[in-house]
């Protein structure tokens, strides 16, 4: 299926095709994306379960009201282990799929392997965690001056990881290419983030419903807290609460690749508008012809 890539990337494209060349490109490039994220995904996030479970039957409420904090002291380990492990693969996944787009723009993605993937994904970490770090603090404090600077710069720094991941600008420059490329352009990229974060929601919750509704019935069934048992409250959460947290992983994993491939195509958009990068190489393969 992506024996011919079918995808013109370098193009300028209008509101609705970006939506359509961005499921257009995910539907033919679906195998080794998925395929290299749930070798990621899928081993990480039964470590995952072990250790929140194993963080909830930490907590013992007996300890705790004699005045021990070692459980709380067990519990909080574990759930840390966790959360270092689930940034782990959240920022390999992240740099995956923008590698992938990188290797989509040379050729280099006919034929390309989970290893060779995996491979370019590790060698990249690096640049994506700087990248991800600072603009996730450009954001946060953007927030806390007023809101709407925090979605300002959101939008800007939607099409910073495609700038590394094309140009290798490294974290800095990326974001510094970033506000070059948005100049003028940002209600519209603002509307295509807004569509695109509709729909990503929506295949989240269709692909959450069935287990949300398995545990409500089960609630409704007698099997969560009753009669304010703390045992039985613990009970609860030691099985409902790593459930959903690996049920929010997995769909994120899943829904992820939409976000990155819309931001690419965006990106590509605006540096075929602004600067004919596609229309030069085209012209130059011309006169080598």
């Amino acid at each position: 299926m992506q024996n011919e890539p079918t995808v013109r990337l370098r193009q300028v494209r209008d509101f609705g095709q970006n939506i359509s060349d961005t499921f257009t490109f995910l539907k033919q490039n679906w195998k080794p994306l998925y395929t290299a994220i749930g070798l990621v995904g899928l081993p990480p996030l039964v470590i995952i379960t072990l250790l929140l479970r194993s963080g909830m039957g930490a907590l013992d409420t007996a300890g705790i009201g004699d005045g021990s904090f070692g459980s709380l002291g067990a519990m909080f380990g574990y759930m840390i282990l966790a959360y270092l492990l689930i940034l782990f693969i959240y920022l390999l996944c992240f740099a995956m799929v923008n590698e992938y787009i990188r290797a989509y723009t040379t050729g280099e993605h006919i034929g390309i392997t989970t290893g060779g993937l995996l491979q370019r994904g590790f060698s990249q970490m690096g640049s994506y965690f700087g990248l991800g770090f600072l603009s996730g603090l450009m954001i946060v404090v953007g927030m806390l001056f007023c809101l709407f600077p925090g979605i300002y710069l959101m939008v800007v720094l939607m099409i910073a990881p495609s700038c590394h991941a094309i140009e290798r600008a490294g974290a800095t420059g990326s974001i510094s290419r970033a506000f070059t490329l948005m100049k003028d352009e940002w209600w519209e990229t603002f509307g295509l983030v807004i569509i695109v974060g509709v729909i990503q929601w929506v295949i989240q919750q269709a692909l959450s419903l069935p287990i949300s509704l398995m545990m409500g019935i089960g609630l409704f069934a007698g099997m969560g807290p009753n009669g304010g048992d703390p045992e039985a409250i613990l009970t609860w959460y030691r099985t409902v609460f790593p459930i959903i947290m690996i049920l929010g992983l997995g769909v994120g994993m899943i829904t992820y690749p939409i976000g990155a491939i819309s931001a690419a195509m965006r990106y590509f958009t605006l540096v075929e508008k602004k600067e004919a990068v596609g229309l030069g190489e085209e012209v130059k393969r011309f006169d080598q012809l």
